[in-house]
């Protein structure tokens, strides 16, 4: 998802895209998934929490917001190098005042769900791909570089295969300070 209601696409990335008719039922496999995932492994509560901000998941009326940046394939780009809210939320601002900046913006504090993780089981779940090797995820977001590695060795498994670690760690942590206590 992305704020605002302003992109430009490329004819070849839109038809990428599931139908938009169709999105929202995707969208909904993508949660049953990963309610499913979650009782399976409790780790998934990291990277893709069962939240009921709507804007935030591209569910109701943000459906098509988070439509048209859901590929894996797309490439983001940004008008502002400033933190959006401060400013630009505000009231009204002089439009000769923007300050042209590549994407990132200076980073907001984000949940675990909107990062690497996160959308890798994003992309799995509704196109069953990674982003492309040269795709700005793997230099932008942290631990990219670790991430596309694991997906070259485990394709559309990652998440499952580096959940079950975090898991299988975080059991074995709980264990060692048990003893610890005894």
């Amino acid at each position: 998802m992305y704020p605002g209601n302003v992109f430009t696409a490329e004819c070849s990335y839109v038809r990428k895209l599931h139908p938009p008719n169709r999105f929202g039922e995707k969208v909904e496999k993508m949660f049953e998934l990963r309610r499913k995932k979650n009782e399976v492994n409790p780790a998934y509560k990291l990277i893709s929490p069962n939240h009921t901000i709507l804007h935030e998941f591209g569910q109701g009326r943000y459906g098509h917001e988070f439509w048209i940046a859901s590929h894996p394939s797309m490439v983001p780009c940004d008008l502002s190098g400033e933190l959006l809210f401060e400013g630009w939320a505000v009231g009204p601002r002089d439009p000769s005042n923007f300050s042209l900046a590549l994407f990132p913006r200076p980073p907001l504090k984000l949940e675990k769900h909107y990062l690497i993780a996160g959308n890798l089981f994003k992309h799995f779940a509704l196109y069953n791909e990674a982003p492309p090797d040269d795709s700005w995820t793997w230099t932008k977001f942290p631990d990219g570089p670790r991430w596309h590695r694991a997906v070259k060795k485990y394709g559309n498994q990652t998440i499952d295969v580096l959940m079950k670690e975090k898991w299988l760690s975080d059991q074995n942590e709980t264990r060692t300070s048990r003893s610890r206590l005894r």
